[in-house]
């Protein structure tokens, strides 16, 4: 059996490519280059919140991957939150 569909897509909605975790309506996420460090710096927090955590990677793959990875969390704390 062969799947026609690619997997991460929504064929029924307009926007068909797979949700970004950069643009999630729960979270907002910065991930920069700062040239005076070397270093890259990933600052994350939910929408409600006042205040971001900042951390800092010598890589850009390391800053995604933590941000991917925690932006994830947070949006799945938040639609835990909407649950309850």
């Amino acid at each position: 059996m062969v799947l026609s569909e690619e997997i991460g897509r929504d064929y029924k909605s307009i926007k068909t490519m797979p949700m970004n975790y950069l643009k999630y309506p729960e979270t907002s996420v910065n991930v920069d280059y700062l040239p005076e460090k070397g270093k890259w710096v990933v600052g994350i927090k939910r929408r409600e919140d006042e205040k971001k955590a900042y951390r800092y990677f010598s890589s850009r793959e390391d800053a995604e991957s933590w941000a991917r990875i925690h932006a994830d969390k947070l949006r799945a704390a938040s639609m835990n939150d909407l649950v309850d």
